[in-house]
């Protein structure tokens, strides 16, 4: 018997980041995947900005990202490739530190978080392990698994179990989790290519709008580029992924002997939201990812909504295993993500209607409407998800940030006492940070009573620093300051996800006020959890 806090069911990009953020908190974690290796074809393609501060925030960065390609937006076109559109990302700034979207290789990725798991003595990766039972007790939750190498049985004993195990979920099938159909169910042919010569290519993603053969162009880091069609009602399945049935899509682009198919493969895009992302009879088992939630591809926010799962639940975890709030605050994982996931999956539910439609004259009319905010040089930049907020909490009773401000905080540039510049996160405490107009206390060690809050003090981008003050920096694009007065406070206590936890005015913003205030709301998740659920499921 094997026995640890956390168990992960899946060890693709969800799974692993998970492992990465669990093992930095020294967290005990146990990983089981029935596949020994990184499947070595792309699936994933895109990441936003959010997807890399969290690569940041585990020094990750060059280790998984490798060669990417940041693109200026979406080219709207015709059948024949002719503009119809072009819509831009934005010209807002770098408000989080990376570029608005970055396209990648899935396979460096999955191996580079593989690689950052390995600096953790405190995960346990276990390869070749299908998971074939799952028993359901108040304490814990135990888990059956077969070793497909030895033939050997492995039983693992975890406070928590995390299925990170795909949208055909082993964990969420055992407790029989619903989800909720949001609706759309299309069948596309996904082809990716290994370019023998280089495509001429503009900067942008390319969308066809026809109704006669809706289609994407990706351009994925080079060699690799990706295309996607629908697969139409005439069509038949057989002969979609056959090489002489995609040469006459690809044509457009370039011809057979520019490029060698690496991949074919017909998926349905689904828009699908569990409807219970924790369960069990202690509330002890938690679903992320594609087991939590599932989205067509038209925003490429699928693996990112998994990566943003994860930020808000390890840091929950490691309070609840430390005893430092009770297991209720668990239940604020769902409601904080679900609503962000559900509006964005609601978003690429619209712009998969358009681009689907079958309708000729629904078609010539929007087709008619880009035509003419082209010409009349409208802008409609491409909607950022970080601008959406997430649902209600695990923030301040007394000072909430407010619906409209549950966004997560800028990342600007700033200066140490040292003249050192860093990007802001790397100034940030491991849990919670006090980010304030004045010097409150000097900085909190890890080893007092109330550190789980770090004090850091801003200077204002003109003023100059009058000591060595550990704890200070220099507000110098004036980021920070800008935020504060649009939402009118003198302090704002950051999250460890780097989202608002409370706003604070005045005396108020103190430190020793905002400690009490965090302390106070951490009280409040020991009310206990009161649950039915059955004795025990196994996995079939």
């Amino acid at each position: 018997m094997i026995e640890t806090e956390v168990a992960i069911v899946g060890c693709g990009p969800i799974g692993a980041i998970m492992a990465n953020l669990l093992g930095a908190r020294g967290i005990r974690t146990v990983v089981l995947d029935k596949e020994l290796t990184v499947y070595q074809l792309p699936r994933a393609v895109g990441m936003d900005d959010e997807v890399m501060r969290v690569l940041q925030s585990q020094q990750l960065e060059e280790t998984c990202i490798g060669e990417v390609t940041t693109i200026k937006g979406m080219d709207m076109l015709r059948g024949n490739r002719k503009l119809l559109r072009r819509v831009c990302l934005g010209k807002e700034p770098k408000l989080l530190g990376h570029p608005l979207l970055a396209l990648f290789h899935q396979p460096t990725l999955e191996a580079g978080l593989r690689k950052g798991v390995a600096r953790y003595a405190a995960v346990d990766v276990r390869l070749g392990r299908e998971v074939r039972d799952i028993r359901d007790h108040d304490e814990y939750v135990e888990i059956d698994a077969h070793n497909v190498e030895t033939g050997e049985e492995e039983s693992i004993r975890a406070s928590y179990l995390l299925g990170c195990d795909g949208g055909r979920s082993v964990v969420r099938k055992a407790f029989e989790i619903e989800q909720e159909d949001l609706g759309l169910h299309q069948p596309w042919v996904v082809v990716d290519a290994i370019m023998k010569n280089p495509l001429k290519e503009t900067g942008y993603a390319e969308q066809i709008c026809d109704p006669d053969r809706p289609g994407t162009f990706i351009p994925t880091p080079a060699p690799r580029k990706r295309w996607e069609f629908m697969v139409m009602p005439d069509d038949d399945p057989n002969e979609v992924s056959r090489p002489a049935f995609l040469e006459k899509l690809i044509r457009p682009w370039a011809a057979p002997e520019d490029y060698e198919v690496e991949r074919a493969a017909v998926y349905t895009f689904h828009a699908l939201i569990a409807k219970q992302w924790r369960t069990g009879r202690a509330g002890r088992v938690l679903l992320m990812g594609d087991a939590a939630h599932q989205m067509p591809p038209f925003l490429g926010q699928g693996m990112c909504a998994g990566v943003r799962d994860a930020f808000n639940l390890a840091w929950k975890l490691e309070l609840v295993l430390g005893g430092e709030a009770g297991s209720d605050l668990l239940d604020t994982y769902q409601s904080e993500r679900s609503e962000h996931v559900r509006q964005v999956i609601a978003l690429a539910v619209r712009l998969g209607r358009v681009i689907q439609s079958p309708s000729r004259f629904k078609s010539s009319l929007v087709n008619a409407s880009m035509i003419l905010a082209e010409r009349l040089r409208i802008e409609t930049p491409i909607r950022s998800t970080k601008t959406i907020p997430i649902g209600p909490g695990f923030y301040s009773a007394a000072h909430p940030p407010g619906s409209k401000k549950q966004c997560p905080f800028p990342q600007p540039c700033v200066q140490l006492p040292s003249g050192e510049t860093h990007r802001l996160d790397a100034c940030l405490g491991d849990f919670f940070t006090l980010l304030s107009r004045h010097r409150n206390r000097p900085a909190v060690s890890e080893s007092s009573a109330d550190g789980l809050v770090k004090d850091l003090h801003y200077l204002p981008a003109d003023s100059a620093y009058t000591g060595s003050f550990e704890g200070s920096i220099r507000d110098t694009e004036g980021t920070i300051a800008n935020w504060l007065d649009d939402h009118r406070c003198d302090a704002v206590l950051l999250r460890p996800d780097r989202q608002p936890f409370g706003l604070y005015r005045g005396e108020q913003a103190r430190y020793e006020y905002v400690a009490s205030d965090l302390r106070t709301t951490l009280s409040a998740s020991r009310s206990g959890r009161n649950a039915t659920h059955p004795e025990e499921l196994v996995v079939a």
